[in-house]
C-alpha cells in the first residue's frame, strides 16, 4: 500500500482539474460523478493505508513514500514525502 500513498492528494486534485477545465463540455452528470469519485477514491486509499498502519506489530509503525528530493547537498538531504503513522 505504501506505493499508493501519493494518490491521496493527487486524486482530488485531478478531479478538480478535469472538472475545472472540461466541466462545461462534460455535462452535469459527468461533473457530479468525477466530483464524488475523485475524493471517494482518495478516501479508499487513505482508509486502506491507515488500516495497514494499524495492523503493524510495532507501536511506531508508519508508511512513508518519498516523492522527490528537494535539497541534496553533502550530508543534508531534504525530501518531500508523505507519511501515515499512528
Amino acid at each position: 500500500m505504501d506505493r499508493w500513498i501519493f494518490l491521496i492528494p493527487l486524486l482530488p486534485f485531478l478531479g478538480f482539474l478535469v472538472n475545472g477545465l472540461f466541466g462545461r463540455r462534460l455535462g452535469d452528470r459527468a461533473v457530479a460523478i468525477i466530483g464524488c469519485a475523485a475524493p471517494g477514491g482518495a478516501c479508499v486509499v487513505a482508509v486502506a493505508a491507515f488500516a495497514q498502519v494499524l495492523q503493524g506489530e510495532s507501536s511506531t509503525y508508519a508508511l512513508s513514500q518519498d516523492l522527490w528530493t528537494w535539497i541534496e547537498s553533502g550530508k543534508l538531504k531534504v525530501s518531500f514525502a508523505l507519511t501515515i503513522a499512528r
